[in-house]
Formats: C-alpha cells, sequence, structure tokens
C-alpha cells in the first residue's frame, strides 16, 4: 500500500474514532462540561444543554456565573461576583486535586466533581466537570435512613417505657405521702420538690425520643459532640446498664465543635451502641468483669485538617477477618432473622461520608471491636 493511502486510510480511522468520541460525549446520561482557567465554557454534552435549558452555542465561550451561576440573574452583582457561593474551584487552584460538591438546584440536587487538567508547568489550562443528578438516590438513601431510624426507635422502646416507670412510680409514691396528714410543712416541701424533680425527668426523656424520632427537615448546625453523646446515652443508658455491661465515658469539654445534622449523628452513635450491646450480650450472656463499653473522645488532623474522632470500643465477640469488608453493605447482618435489620453500619457509614468524615473499623475476632467516627471541626 502506497504511502499517500495509509495516510487517507489513518485520516478516516481518526475521523471515524472521533464521531464515536462525539457520539458518546453527547449521549452520556451525565452531564460533562469543559471550562477554561476563567471559567469559560470550552465544551458541554446535551445532559448540560437539556438541564439548563441553553444551546451549546449559548454556552461555548461565556462565562459559567453569567450563564448558569447562583447569581446569573442578579442584577446587583457584576463580574466575579456573581461566582457561586459553592463554588469550590479555589480549592482546585490551591490543591491542584479535583473536589466534590452537592447542592440543590430548583427542584433537584446535583453532584458537581470538578477536575483540573494542568499544563507542562503545572499551571490548571481547564477544567472538567462532571454534573450528576442525585435526587432520588438522595430520597432513596433519606427513605433508607428513615427505616433504620424506626428500627432504632422499636429497639429503644422497652429501655424508655422502663426509665419512664420509675420516675412514675416515684410520683405516685409521693403523692400518696402528700396527701397524707404528716402535719409535717418540711417534709411535704422535700416530697414537692422530689415530685417536680421526677416530673422533669420524665419530660426531658421524653423530649429526647421525640426528638430522636421526628422527621428530620433541619440544616447542619454548630453542635458538641458531648451535646449529642448525652441526648444518645439518655435513650440508651438504662438498657446498657440492664445488660449489666460496664459503661465508661470520657469526652473532653473542649473538644471543638462540628457542623452536622445532630439528630443523624445521634441516629449513628445509637447504632454502634447497639451492635456493642448485642456483641457483649453474646459473649457475656450474664454479668461479667469484661463485658464492658468504652467511650471516648479525641482531636486529631487528618490531611492537616481539624476532625474529633469519636472511639466506641467493646470487648465483645468481635468481627471475623472474612466478613470485614463486606459489614458496611446495606442488609449485611451478622445477627439471626428478626434480630434488627441490617442497615445499621451501612446506613451509619453513609451519614458520616455526608458530613465529610470517615467510620473506621478495627476488631479481633473473639477479643474486641473499635468503631471510630472522624467528623471535621471547626
Amino acid at each position: 500500500m502506497k504511502d499517500e493511502d495509509k495516510s487517507k486510510k489513518q485520516l478516516i480511522d481518526e475521523l471515524k474514532e472521533l464521531r464515536e468520541f462525539k457520539s458518546i460525549f453527547e449521549n452520556l446520561p451525565i452531564g460533562i462540561a469543559f471550562l477554561d482557567a476563567d471559567f469559560r465554557f470550552i465544551a458541554a454534552n446535551r445532559f448540560v444543554t437539556e438541564f439548563t435549558g441553553l444551546s451549546e452555542q449559548e454556552l461555548v465561550g461565556k462565562l459559567c456565573y453569567d450563564k448558569v451561576g447562583e447569581y446569573a440573574d442578579d442584577p446587583s452583582k457584576e463580574g466575579t461576583e456573581k461566582v457561586c457561593s459553592f463554588c469550590k474551584k479555589d480549592e482546585c487552584f490551591s490543591s491542584r486535586r479535583p473536589t466534590i460538591t452537592e447542592r440543590p438546584l430548583g427542584d433537584s440536587i446535583l453532584r458537581v466533581t470538578t477536575i483540573p487538567k494542568l499544563d507542562e508547568k503545572g499551571d490548571i489550562s481547564r477544567f472538567l466537570e462532571i454534573i450528576e443528578d442525585i435526587t432520588e438516590s438522595r430520597k432513596a438513601e433519606a427513605e433508607t435512613i428513615r427505616v433504620s431510624q424506626l428500627a432504632a426507635l422499636g429497639e429503644l422502646a422497652a429501655g424508655v417505657a422502663h426509665e419512664i416507670n420509675n420516675p412514675i412510680n416515684g410520683i405516685i409514691n409521693y403523692a400518696e405521702l402528700l396527701s397524707g396528714k404528716t402535719g409535717q410543712e418540711d417534709k411535704r416541701q422535700e416530697i414537692t420538690r422530689r415530685i417536680i424533680k421526677e416530673g422533669d425527668r420524665i419530660a426531658g426523656i421524653v423530649k429526647n425520643l421525640l426528638s430522636f424520632s421526628a422527621v428530620s427537615r433541619h440544616e447542619p448546625v454548630v453542635v458538641s459532640v458531648n451535646e449529642i453523646m448525652s441526648d444518645s446515652l439518655a435513650l440508651t443508658e438504662t438498657q446498657i446498664r440492664k445488660d449489666g455491661i460496664h459503661l465508661t465515658v470520657n469526652i473532653p469539654e473542649d473538644l471543638p465543635q462540628i457542623t452536622a445534622q445532630s439528630q443523624q449523628i445521634e441516629q449513628v452513635f445509637l447504632n454502634v451502641i447497639s451492635n456493642a450491646r448485642y456483641a457483649l450480650n453474646q459473649k457475656y450472656p450474664e454479668t461479667h468483669d469484661n463485658k464492658i463499653l468504652e467511650i471516648y473522645a479525641e482531636q486529631m488532623s487528618v490531611d492537616d485538617k481539624p476532625y474529633v474522632q469519636v472511639t466506641f470500643h467493646d470487648r465483645g465477640t468481635g468481627i471475623p477477618d472474612k466478613i470485614l469488608d463486606k459489614i458496611k453493605n446495606p442488609f449485611f447482618s451478622t445477627k439471626p432473622n428478626g434480630v434488627g435489620t441490617g442497615l445499621g453500619l451501612s446506613i451509619s457509614h453513609s451519614i458520616v461520608s455526608n458530613h465529610g468524615g470517615r467510620l473506621l473499623i478495627d476488631s479481633a475476632e473473639g477479643e474486641y471491636t473499635k468503631i471510630l467516627i472522624q467528623l471535621p471541626s471547626l
């Protein structure tokens, strides 16, 4: 074959590959957009144009924050003032690494992955943005969390009923004493004080239970780990004592605060405590000196960023090595049918990840399990 014919064939093959790539690019079920270093559109696929309602011709060469940004239609802002409040491209410029952000847009929730492309000098020449509509998956995840929450509520009900029963009996007894003719005014005042104390105790227990059972619609707030742990133990400490478990809690008062949906983090703590109780009761059906659950927290750093780490250390049955990589999967459970939902660690891992944290597991079969929950701190 002549060199000229080879060149023609090579050109035809390259054009064919280019057309195939263009077809794949256009029809991907996710958004793909290329931006230059100044945030101008270079190219966008069909997903992006259909989602924004703008053609590729209307986008190419235009600044992203002028066309589809948070403040695109805000006449009070000009130039870089229109850059979205949640934009992470500055983070890309400093780290030279991909960034991920999730945000609402209208009735949808988007996940935007921004990947910087570096030139020969190591400077950013353009960005690749991958845009996913995660609305349905977020709804499904919220429903799964709700199912897990209802399962946890069922487990808590017996302990809470027992906890409420004691102060109610106290109130009845004190009221009967108060109704008698003791003739001692100071004695009546003491009984009245105790009635109020027991009533406040019931109110606190019910408040914690109602707070946990409520459907969460709250935005993340600044909160202390101590506060969340206190609410968690208020709902489960009675069951822990009833099981004969020796509980030790060491959470320093001066720990930095975290930004979180406290109800969700409380659910994580309750799931982990529930698993620890089960493991300890399996290993020690009766009271035992080693039937111990330790909960402690400390400051730490991950990639030079501040975190709070909460550790749950039980000396129960432990987790076999062969299933360590499976226990975060939905519906996987080591418990027999009818005990638990299998959603605990899967849901806990998802919640912690959504808060920008990590859930780690250290375990030795027959000896112990440590669940480490790392959450970004202020």
